[in-house]
């Protein structure tokens, strides 16, 4: 997991920004593989870039980008030079809300982010939680802006629910000590409002919005 974050780094630190950047940990692997009745190689974790460019100069762009990958220690990169390859591939992502089923009945999904210098820290922290009260998870997301989708994985006992509660709260304390925050997709709604006085005081939350008046300025041309 280090090293693909490593990777990450080393990347933006060449000035190389892809369109799109995601991660995925060894047990979001598992969960894919065995939706998608697949074979993928023992890892610790999956990262999918998704690059832009034109012509030959794409070539030459993704040839970098892999003597980058490889060199920070990647096991293998494989590359889609087609729709119908980068769709093969995107769809061992994309399966996830499905697949994460294979560890229990009742997903408990929390969208934490952190600074992405933390994100690896945030994922170990994730699954010694996990470890510590005898649940699963499983972690995936965004790398570009630090969003990790933490899915607690529980049956649908009152003991699976109590521990996960425990789990949820232990999370948010380790994403805050972090520098990050409660919620980067998902908003704060019903259930994870209990939690947001950890992060905003009563002040910042609960003050009405004022009306605002539109003012519209137009301007002859």
């Amino acid at each position: 997991m280090s090293e693909a974050f490593q990777a990450v780094w080393s990347l933006f630190s060449e000035g190389i920004m892809p369109s799109s950047l995601e991660f995925m940990d060894r047990f979001s692997l598992k969960c894919a593989e065995k939706f998608l009745q697949a074979e993928f190689p023992s890892s610790e974790a999956l990262l999918i870039l998704e690059l832009e460019g034109i012509g030959i100069g794409l070539g030459e762009f993704l040839k970098r980008v892999k003597e980058i990958l490889l060199r920070s220690g990647a096991r293998e990169v494989e590359e889609a030079l087609s729709f119908e390859e980068s769709q093969r591939i995107w769809r061992i992502r994309r399966c996830l809300s499905q697949a994460a089923y294979a560890l229990g009945p009742v997903k408990v999904n929390e969208d934490i982010v952190v600074p992405r210098s933390k994100i690896a820290e945030a994922v170990r922290g994730a699954h010694k939680i996990a470890e510590k009260y005898g649940i699963n998870v499983l972690c995936f997301g965004h790398i570009g802006d630090g969003n990790i989708h933490v899915n607690f994985m529980i049956g649908p006992s009152e003991e699976e629910r109590a521990k996960v509660h425990k789990a949820v709260e232990e999370l948010f304390d380790l994403t805050l000590s972090l520098g990050g925050t409660l919620s980067g997709e998902h908003g704060v709604g019903i259930t994870k409002l209990p939690y947001i006085e950890k992060e905003l005081s009563k002040k910042e939350y609960l003050t009405p919005l004022k009306p605002f008046s539109l003012i519209y300025i137009c301007k002859s041309l």
